[in-house]
């Protein structure tokens, strides 16, 4: 059994949000799964990389997929989008329920530092919490504008306050934090919206492997 189920965000034909160049956060993540699993494993620690079914109800069957590992954590790759290019900084979330997942995410969040940028703390999410979002086109998530988690009141009202071009929406990455049979924690290193996020994350890709590798294998001790 691995120590680790390494997941990357999102699926070949939903491939995420898009950074400045053109890169996809599934692309970018596929590539950095590898890196932290290599790292992983060269610290003594199993660990298996999960990719989501490419199908319209693959993250519903994710939770499924990564249990099955019997993997003592959860770690899922992404990083984040907004339409605003000034937006910045690192983040991890868990769920609000699970104490263990609180401390990976802390531990995480404490290895984003190697970038540089902004922290932006813990994120903790809610089975049923919102989000408010910009409006995008053929999708069912737009660019996250203001976080959860938030009561699904609250997030109409404010994204009432934006404009016709902002929407209420469910908070990413619940289902998964809550359905997951071990500690689970989704990690935010950077915004690929932002240029100097962008480059930073690139040039110190293998340093945040390493000190993400580091973390868990601290974390699992």
């Amino acid at each position: 059994m691995p120590d680790v189920a390494i997941v990357i965000g999102h699926r070949e034909s939903k491939q995420g949000a898009v950074s400045v160049d053109g890169t996809t956060e599934f692309a970018w993540n596929t590539e950095h799964a590898i890196r932290l699993r290599l790292l992983l494993v060269a610290l003594g620690v199993e660990a298996v990389i999960i990719e989501r079914e490419d199908r319209s109800d693959g993250y519903r069957r994710l939770p499924a997929l990564v249990n099955a590992t019997r993997a003592r954590c959860c770690v899922s790759l992404h990083w984040n989008g907004s339409a605003s290019a000034s937006a910045t900084g690192s983040e991890a979330l868990y769920y609000s329920g699970s104490r263990r997942g609180r401390e990976l995410a802390e531990a995480l969040d404490i290895a984003d530092d190697v970038l540089g940028l902004k922290d932006r703390g813990l994120g903790g999410v809610k089975a049923r919490a919102w989000e408010v979002a910009q409006k995008a086109e053929g999708q069912r998530h737009g660019k996250l504008v203001l976080p959860g988690p938030l009561s699904k009141r609250e997030a109409h009202m404010r994204a009432e306050e934006f404009g016709g071009t902002h929407k209420a929406q469910r908070q990413r990455g619940a289902y998964l934090l809550e359905c997951t049979s071990m500690p689970c924690c989704i990690v935010e290193p950077a915004f690929g919206s932002n240029p100097d996020d962008w480059r930073v994350l690139n040039q110190r890709a293998h340093l945040l492997a390493r000190a993400q590798a580091e973390a868990i294998v601290e974390w699992l001790s």
